[in-house]
């Protein structure tokens, strides 16, 4: 993250404190991203949907009011930990396939060294934020939209 007047780095307690805000914030900036809906109730017939996000699980509450307000009421683990050691323990659990989504590549990244089988998907919607992204992990694949996602995971499933 950069500070926008000076293209300053943030980090240590600044990137904390914006982080923070973030999290206090979310129930009032954040709203779904079109047609998640039609997406999640298509694939929701044919698999699990657990939301996983790496926030400070004393912020779980607000999040979790967050996605049954905006309608997403699937289940949610809220951790500090790393993405991909809490995927490779969901993937010890289960047998069938496992389907990965994030926006930062980084997160991709840790779940294919943790769970390598897993197959990954970057979904980023916001077209401001996507071209200042790191490369995606080799054998990512990308969507812009639910639609485009959606469909990608579907023939995933079949496979």
């Amino acid at each position: 993250m950069r500070e926008i007047s000076t293209g300053a780095a943030l980090s240590g307690h600044r990137l904390d404190d914006i982080t923070e805000q973030l999290y206090r914030e979310q129930e009032v900036r954040q709203r779904p991203v079109d047609r998640v809906h039609e997406a999640l109730d298509g694939l929701s017939g044919r698999a699990d949907i657990v939301f996983l996000t790496a926030m400070t699980p004393s912020h779980y509450d607000s999040r979790r009011r967050t996605l049954d307000r905006s309608g997403l009421a699937y289940p949610m683990i809220a951790t500090e930990r790393s993405k991909g050691a809490v995927v490779a323990e969901l993937c010890s659990r289960w047998s069938g396939p496992v389907i990965f989504v994030d926006d930062l590549p980084p997160n991709l990244t840790a779940v294919q060294r943790s769970a390598p089988h897993v197959r990954l998907l970057h979904f980023m919607a916001n077209d401001v934020f996507r071209p200042h992204l790191p490369a995606l992990p080799q054998g990512a694949e990308s969507a812009t939209d639910w639609p485009a996602a959606a469909a990608l995971i579907g023939t995933w499933l079949e496979d």
